[in-house]
């Protein structure tokens, strides 16, 4: 329903029908999640060219038009309803690294 709905404001406001979309997930989206998120999407004729964590989501959006002359490190917090996230990212040129993935649920420590 979610996603039909957007689909149908985004004909009406552009005058085109979308097909395609990339959709953000919470980072600790599991793998029945993200297959859910999948189905729903289908179920309203998208195609999902891919999942994108919204850590990351944040992180490409903020670097997507910035240049580094030197390195740069930029801390992104994310203070959600049921944990808190912490990515320390360095960037430099066109090249980006997350240090590490911090989570204030331990299930969802990683990289």
């Amino acid at each position: 329903m979610l996603f039909q709905h957007a689909k149908d404001m985004t004909t009406n406001y552009g005058g085109k029908v979308i097909k395609d979309c990339v959709i953000t997930v919470p980072s600790s989206f599991t793998q029945r999640e993200r297959s859910a998120v999948y189905t729903a999407a289908e179920i309203a004729e998208l195609r999902v060219l891919t999942l994108v964590e919204e850590n990351t989501a944040a992180a490409i959006y903020f670097g997507i038009d910035r240049v580094f002359e030197t390195p740069h490190t930029v801390l992104f917090y994310n203070m959600g309803a049921s944990s808190i996230q912490v990515i320390p990212q360095h960037s430099h040129s066109k090249t980006a690294k997350y240090l590490r993935f911090y989570s204030s649920n331990p299930y969802n420590n990683y990289y």
